[in-house]
């Protein structure tokens, strides 16, 4: 029976291809020692004076001054919109109301006007009814007075 190894996929099948990766990851690493060795001695040769450094500071105040007034600008603008949107809801409500209160003042008004129309015809009806009463006992005393005679 066989025991197989498992290697990784390459780009090509020959034996020399194995090699070349091999020689291409230890380049690679080389590299990235080189510049970190540049890198350190750049940084080496560099020197800051105080007055860069409170140049530098003062930069960093400044733009942490503006980043908080934006942020309460924006805290700000969130708080009035959101404002807005109740008011808005709160006017909505008053211009209901207002419609409500106005159909019940017409409401009113109708049944007002209709009273007042049913009270007067009441009361014609209860003057044309002693009139009438008026006119029967008139003409039960003519009755009574031809009947007699």
């Amino acid at each position: 029976f066989f025991l197989m190894i498992r290697r990784p996929p390459r780009s090509t099948q020959s034996r020399s291809s194995a090699a070349s990766d091999v020689y291409k990851r230890q380049l690679r690493l080389r590299t990235w020692s080189e510049i970190e060795e540049s890198l350190l001695s750049e940084v080496e040769g560099f020197k800051l004076t105080a007055s860069d450094l409170r140049e530098e500071q003062n930069k960093a105040n400044s733009e942490l001054i503006k980043a908080e007034s934006d942020l309460a600008r924006l805290k700000f603008k969130k708080r009035r919109n959101k404002l807005l949107k109740i008011w808005r809801k709160i006017i909505a409500k008053i211009v209901n109301v207002d419609a409500d209160i106005d159909y019940a003042n017409f409401r009113r008004k109708v049944f007002k006007d209709s009273r007042d129309s049913i009270k007067n015809q009441l009361a014609n009806i209860e003057i044309e009814s002693k009139r009438a009463e008026k006119e029967l006992e008139d003409v039960s005393k003519h009755c009574l007075l031809y009947t007699s005679d």
